[in-house]
């Protein structure tokens, strides 16, 4: 009779446990070094969200600035008007100022001049004659009483007769001083005001006219930077329309890609507890694709356009290196 080996039953019982230790710690090291799926994509949904948030109150900056910039155009419109207004007042008070005064200037040169002129020597002339009469009366009186008496009468009347000359005399001198006033002194200077009257009515109109130049010139600057600052809001709010439209679109997108993943990460779970290395491999490789989208997000940035079947390719290249796993 042969002596038969018995079965190493007490080695199977040795390295079962080694067995199931070494499974435990793989699976701890795979837990540790992925972190849970739900995690990850709560962070990025929070991340994305915060992101949709600062882009939405970047574009309601930018609607108030536009509207701002719309308010204040038409500010600048309405006090232009009335200020053109009121240059256009005041430019016609000058205009009618300078009219009055150039026909008062010619009007005191046609007729005032001339009137004033003859008064006085109207007055000179009635001095004279006033004159003349006295003496001729005083010498009738002489003649009629030069005969008489009695002179009781005779001296009281001659007396009166005299101061009446006297009187006229002093009358006529009044009035040829008079006349040398007017026409030396009073109508040299009326014709002077008036034509200073005139001068400064015209010197008012002019510089009301440069004035209303410089203004002009002012509002036209005033208005380009007025629709200058309206084309930069504008520019400002369709860049923050195209950043938030960006966004969502890139939000919606990689909502698609983690339902997507999510399934593929379902349908290899199985895979990924019996090959870790694998596993490991497709989370790096999933690593790299989120640098690339990163990447080809910034381009897209610049060229104010996302490119096209970014998220399907790189779920397809997902799907391919799953498909090598197994």
């Amino acid at each position: 009779m042969k002596f038969q080996r018995p079965f190493p039953s007490t080695s199977i019982s040795r390295l079962t446990p080694l067995l199931i230790a070494g499974l435990l710690s793989a699976c701890v090291v795979k837990v540790q070094a992925d972190p849970p799926r739900g995690t990850k994509d709560q962070q990025q949904s929070q991340a994305s969200a915060e992101k949709l948030r600062d882009l939405r109150h970047k574009l309601e900056t930018s609607e108030r600035a536009m509207h701002h910039a719309q308010t204040d155009l038409e500010l600048a419109k309405l006090g232009e008007w009335l200020a053109r207004k009121d240059a256009e007042i005041a430019l016609h008070g000058a205009e009618v100022a300078l009219v009055q005064a150039t026909k008062k200037l010619e009007r005191f040169a046609e007729l005032e001049r001339a009137q004033e002129e003859e008064v006085a020597r109207m007055a000179l002339d009635r001095s004279a004659e006033r004159l003349i009469g006295a003496q001729q009366d005083l010498q009738g009186i002489l003649d009629i009483y030069e005969q008489e008496e009695e002179a009781r009468s005779r001296d009281e009347i001659i007396r009166r007769h005299r101061m009446s000359v006297a009187f006229a005399e002093r009358g006529k001198l009044l009035s040829a001083s008079r006349l040398r006033v007017v026409l030396e002194h009073e109508l040299p200077g009326k014709e002077f005001a008036l034509e200073q009257a005139r001068v400064r009515a015209s010197q008012a109109l002019e510089a009301l006219q440069h004035k209303r130049g410089r203004f002009d010139l002012e509002q036209e600057q005033k208005m380009r930077r007025k629709h200058e600052a309206i084309a930069e809001a504008q520019y400002a709010l369709e860049a923050a329309r195209r950043k938030l439209r960006r966004a969502q679109r890139n939000s919606q997108e990689g909502q698609s890609g983690d339902e997507h993943a999510h399934d593929a990460g379902a349908e290899h779970e199985g895979h990924s507890h019996e090959h870790p290395d694998a596993e490991q491999q497709e989370h790096e490789h999933a690593e790299h694709q989120e640098h690339e989208s990163g990447e080809h997000e910034d381009q897209s940035d610049q060229q104010h356009k996302r490119p096209p079947g970014l998220e399907q390719d790189n779920a397809g290249q997902a799907q391919t290196f799953s498909g090598e796993d197994k």
